[in-house]
């Protein structure tokens, strides 16, 4: 077997059915050597969008590749409609890429594993003919997509409710969970709320975690101006830190695009390590971009979240335009960049 064969391992449809809908055809999948299993959404009949990359949709914590809600179906399908291709799937471990899920999967989210399946999920697109490729991903799925992006031959990444931009050694998901804290803007909301107050005061609730939350946030916050600074002369920190991940990717043109619940608690963890979205917390890097939303919930069970989202990305796939570079230093010229190749359906491997 070849070398590309034992990688990509599509020789056969895992079904032979070939679903069809209102402007889709979808074809189920395997991917890797480990066989994780898949959905492959494209447009009905010749409808490709041509300059549009393909959407790989991530998991969101342990759930099946459907997300919740059937979120990743509807948004595969009205992608499709738009002439966009897509991807979701199983990771490892989950879904149909698992041959008994186990009681426990808590250890899934934020794991290499996860990331290193939708690195192989990104291979696999290429060597199927996607030539530009954008992940996907809602809180955990979105942290295993930005550092697939980071890794993998991928144009951007689509990040919704990003909870953290590094996940530090030796955390748990429960520890995670257990020290959570509300944002910021919902403690200001709560504080102008007289009937929270008076539950408060009639509960006697310890708000000791609450004021070591606080005193951390504002520490935080007043370091950014310094870690510019350091970053101005050549001293910023690593790709293992927020600020270097997102300023290595942007420099090699890889786009991420930010998007959050007004309320998430993901917000903080912008405005702790880069300064709020007002004050031109992205400024420096030119190919990041956050949009926040009041309509938007966590995991986008609501209505309006889903469709703002589904709306938002097949915008930014329609739209997708060359990466910004930085600025070529006196005295050097930039070589032209070759022509891109034209987009095609996808090679078909499966008969």
């Amino acid at each position: 077997q070849s070398e590309v064969g034992a990688w990509i391992m599509l020789t056969r449809p895992v079904s032979g059915v070939v679903p069809a809908g209102k402007g889709s055809v979808e074809h189920l999948i395997r991917v890797g050597p480990q066989q994780l299993v898949g959905v492959l959404s494209e447009p009905a009949g010749d409808r490709l969008c041509i300059g549009a990359p393909t959407l790989l949709i991530a998991n969101t914590a342990a759930n099946p590749r459907i997300a919740d809600g059937r979120l990743a179906v509807r948004l595969a399908r009205s992608l499709a409609a738009r002439g966009i291709r897509s991807l979701r799937f199983d990771s490892s471990g989950i879904g149909d890429s698992s041959e008994r899920a186990r009681d426990d999967q808590t250890d899934i989210p934020y794991s290499d594993q996860a990331v290193g399946d939708v690195v192989a999920a990104a291979r696999w697109l290429k060597e199927a003919g996607h030539h530009k490729i954008v992940a996907f991903g809602i809180c955990s799925g979105a942290y295993a997509s930005l550092h697939a992006a980071a890794r993998a031959p991928l144009a951007g990444v689509i990040a919704v409710n990003l909870p953290v931009f590094i996940w530090p050694r030796g955390q748990t998901l429960t520890n995670a969970v257990n020290n959570q804290t509300n944002s910021m803007r919902g403690y200001a909301a709560s504080l102008r709320n007289l009937d929270k107050w008076r539950r408060l005061l009639a509960e006697g609730r310890d708000l000791r975690p609450v004021l070591r939350a606080l005193i951390r946030f504002v520490a935080d916050v007043m370091s950014v101006p310094v870690r510019r600074f350091m970053e101005r002369v050549g001293r910023g920190g690593g790709k293992d830190t927020p600020r270097g991940l997102l300023r290595d990717m942007s420099a090699r043109g890889i786009q991420t695009h930010l998007i959050y619940g007004t309320f998430d608690a993901g917000v903080d963890v912008v405005v702790r390590n880069f300064g709020s979205a007002s004050s031109g917390a992205f400024a420096h890097l030119p190919n990041v971009s956050i949009d926040t939303q009041d309509a938007l919930d966590h995991s986008l069970r609501g209505t309006a979240a889903a469709q703002y989202v589904i709306d938002r990305c097949t915008a930014l796939l329609t739209g997708w335009h060359a990466p910004a570079v930085p600025a070529v230093s006196a005295g050097t010229i930039a070589k032209p960049k070759p022509k891109p190749k034209a987009e095609t359906k996808t090679k078909r491997a499966i008969q």
